[in-house]
């Protein structure tokens, strides 16, 4: 479960992002209010970073813990698996999945399963997000906090029942741990909240910040992940896998915790106004939809007519598509762990250890590079906030190709750590796409935009993790030669995003 926040990401529309204009340009360090902002605004336009803080600190708890349970879990699933094959191949040899040495369970067979397995996991916790029912009457009517709240309860409950299904191997077959990320529908899972602390986020920062902001986050889940690979692969390399897995657990209550102290940052006033849907409001401009529909049936042609206008930019439709084979191709990182593993004949914690070395360049690169790069755009060259970030968005993607032939190709780890670290710079490029994704809407269309890219990625994962898991079976069945074949054709996939990004004009 190294990924991205699964890049990430996954309803029509997960999560409303303020209607107002103010909202979405509220800069983040606000020294004053008009009179007329009502209180709980002023108490937001006060405290701003705080809220950005605190919601970082979520976000890459939530990721620690997953991160941290990636490694112990994939040696879990692997040792069951392994053991259950040598009971039917070789009965009595072992005589529990602990006392089967991790070499012995490198063999095709077992690490075909275990692809699948990890495959359709990662299938299963995107599901929730990109099926669930919308959550954006939620977040009108009771706010974003309890949405944010609810994700984070179906998350610790899906871990959870994953973890006893783990523990009681000899009872409940592991496939049952896809059905504990189905809990995730409570909430919406991951994809859900990505979104809605996307709407916070972009309820407290200017236009020019925005991308910045985002780019941020994206530092502080890569910060969390260079903590906890390491800690994690140490801790395994000592006591096995259980310790983490109980380390990695309680860091993820400790950031539900944390959930709990996020503020609401909508304002007090009335969130939904007569005729207003998804965050759009209905003026007599635009005629309202038929009075004899139903309610529900009012809502989804509402909804189909407002996704139906976004699509009508191709700039949009181009960054859409972006945006899909970027987390079509991110979700290889499911497979790298157990792919470095069987190629180079390591242990799953020294494999592990190449995620750190991906983490500590890709922070240089978003904490110094990126930084210095967009303000020479906008300084020296004097481009917009949008230009740069275009622009930015297609430097970051060209690295993806190059980073997963390297990673296709690679002979040695030096060489399979220049391709991830790569891959992992092109992941960064999801920040500037959305900046400049949002500069192409009007504020009241924000939160269809989110729930809309929501989807996008959602169906790409849904649809990314069983085909290369597949894919990935398949390498191995053909030969040691063809065990990269799941990142030859996102290798592929990634040119076509390539040439997409360049569609667009500054």
């Amino acid at each position: 479960m190294t990924t991205k926040r699964p890049d990430l990401r996954h309803s029509v529309v997960a999560v409303a992002v303020d209607e107002e204009p103010d909202a979405e340009r509220r800069p983040l360090l606000s020294r004053s209010s008009s009179s007329g902002t009502p209180p709980s605004a002023k108490r937001l336009a006060r405290t701003p970073r705080l809220q950005v803080y605190l919601l970082f600190a979520v976000v890459a708890g939530l990721d620690s813990t997953i991160f941290m349970l990636s490694l112990p879990l994939t040696r879990v699933y692997e040792s069951i698996t392994c053991y259950q094959w040598y009971a039917v191949e070789q009965p009595g040899v072992y005589p529990d999945p602990h006392s089967v040495p991790e070499d012995m369970c490198k063999i095709g067979p077992v690490q075909e399963k275990l692809a699948m397995m990890r495959g359709l996991e990662f299938f299963f916790m995107a599901a929730p997000g990109s099926l669930n029912s919308p959550k954006h009457r939620t977040a009108n009517q009771w706010g974003r906090r309890p949405v944010l709240r609810l994700c984070v309860l179906g998350l610790v409950a899906a871990v959870t029942e994953v973890l006893l299904v783990c523990q009681l191997w000899r009872f409940v077959p592991l496939q049952f741990v896809w059905v504990g990320w189905l809990l995730t529908f409570v909430g919406g899972g991951a994809a859900v909240l990505n979104s809605t602390v996307f709407a916070m986020l972009a309820e407290m920062v200017e236009e020019k910040d925005r991308a910045t902001v985002f780019l941020q986050l994206n530092i502080a889940i890569l910060t969390a992940q260079l903590i906890s690979t390491p800690t994690t692969a140490a801790l395994m390399a000592r006591f096995g896998a259980t310790v983490p897995i109980v380390f990695g657990f309680s860091v993820g209550i400790l950031s539900s915790i944390l959930a709990l102290l996020v503020p609401e940052t909508r304002s007090s006033r009335p969130i939904c106004k007569p005729g207003e849907v998804l965050g759009v409001d209905t003026s007599p401009s635009e005629p309202p939809p038929e009075t004899d529909k139903s309610g529900a049936l009012s809502v989804i042609f509402q909804t189909l007519s407002r996704v139906g206008s976004l699509f009508r930019s191709p700039a949009l439709l181009a960054l859409l598509g972006t945006l899909f084979i970027d987390t079509f191709t991110s979700t290889t990182s499911v497979f790298v762990v157990q792919y470095i593993s069987a190629k180079f004949a390591l242990t799953i914690a020294a494999a592990g250890s190449l995620i750190t070395i991906k983490a500590i360049v890709a922070i240089v690169f978003f904490l110094v590079l990126v930084p210095a790069a967009k303000s020479s755009l906008q300084g020296r060259w004097y481009l917009s906030p949008k230009t740069s970030d275009l622009w930015l968005a297609r430097a970051m993607i060209a690295c993806s190709p190059v980073g997963l032939v390297l990673m296709a190709l690679s002979p040695n780890l030096v060489i399979m750590a220049a391709g991830m670290v790569l891959v992992a710079l092109s992941g960064g490029s999801t920040s500037p796409v959305r900046s400049v994704a949002t500069g192409l809407v009007e504020p009241s269309q924000l939160s269809l935009l989110y729930g809309v890219i929501n989807v996008t990625q959602g169906v790409a994962t849904l649809v990314a993790a069983p085909l290369l898991s597949e894919l990935f079976g398949v390498g191995l069945r053909w030969g040691a030669g063809w065990v990269a074949l799941p990142f030859a054709v996102a290798a592929a996939l990634s040119l076509v995003s390539c040439l997409a990004i360049w569609l667009i004009k500054p």
